[in-house]
């Protein structure tokens, strides 16, 4: 079988599309499209847990229903603005979920020859169908080109990861409070009076202080 001799990061992946597509083949036209959409939605999900910096917590409130990325378009949005989806898969992802709204809202029994279903066929990409190709092929073949690029994202993603904090010591805040004093107090002592009360007198003492914290600051980073 052609699928034994892929890499073993990618076999998973194939087995997995292989046999769902296996189980698309019997569904009724309103099933293919709900089911075939939610499988791109579990890849999807996966693929940002991938993504995302490594809190298992956090992304799963993030994934959840209620969650930033709990939808399935919310889902595809955050994958394409995050350069993990190319835009051609992005705008099948958009027409693919359409296409599922459409079977799962409404009640009276429709097909993917139903000329607004058909027509948002004919505007998929990620296909290799003939022109004149069955709507539900078009839709098909692109649901599994549109995988194989989410599923070669999965394999080749970098997660983010989580800045490093550089937090201070109680004893490093109280020495800065310090610098910062005898910093002030120099100015002011280097300043006659006229000076201190003036529009540049001002400036100087801002700019001696500011200079004073990017130090504090600097010096804290690199003890760190």
């Amino acid at each position: 079988m052609v699928i034994d001799n892929l890499p073993e990061d990618l076999r998973s992946f194939a087995q997995e599309a292989f046999e769902f597509r296996q189980t698309l083949s019997p569904e009724s036209d309103r099933g293919c499209a709900l089911m075939a959409a939610a499988f791109l939605d579990s890849r999807l999900e996966l693929l940002i847990s991938k993504k995302l910096v490594d809190d298992r917590k956090i992304v799963q409130q993030f994934l959840e229903f209620n969650g930033v990325a709990g939808s399935f378009s919310s889902r595809i949005d955050f994958c394409y603005l995050t350069g993990l989806l190319t835009k051609s898969v992005y705008s099948d992802l958009n027409l693919i979920r359409k296409i599922r709204n459409e079977f799962g809202h409404r009640v009276e029994p429709i097909s993917f020859e139903t000329p607004e279903i058909r027509s948002r066929c004919e505007q998929l990409q990620n296909n290799n169908t003939p022109i004149d190709a069955w709507p539900r092929l078009k839709f098909t073949n692109t649901c599994f080109g549109v995988l194989s690029s989410i599923d070669a994202s999965i394999i080749r993603v970098n997660s983010f990861k989580t800045p490093v904090d550089h937090l201070w010591t109680r004893e490093e805040k109280e020495k800065s409070y310090l610098n910062f004093l005898n910093k002030f107090n120099g100015v002011l002592d280097g300043m006659s009076p006229e000076l201190l009360c003036s529009k540049e007198g001002k400036m100087k003492i801002f700019g001696e202080l500011i200079d004073s914290m990017y130090d504090e600051t600097k010096t804290g980073t690199e003890d760190h």
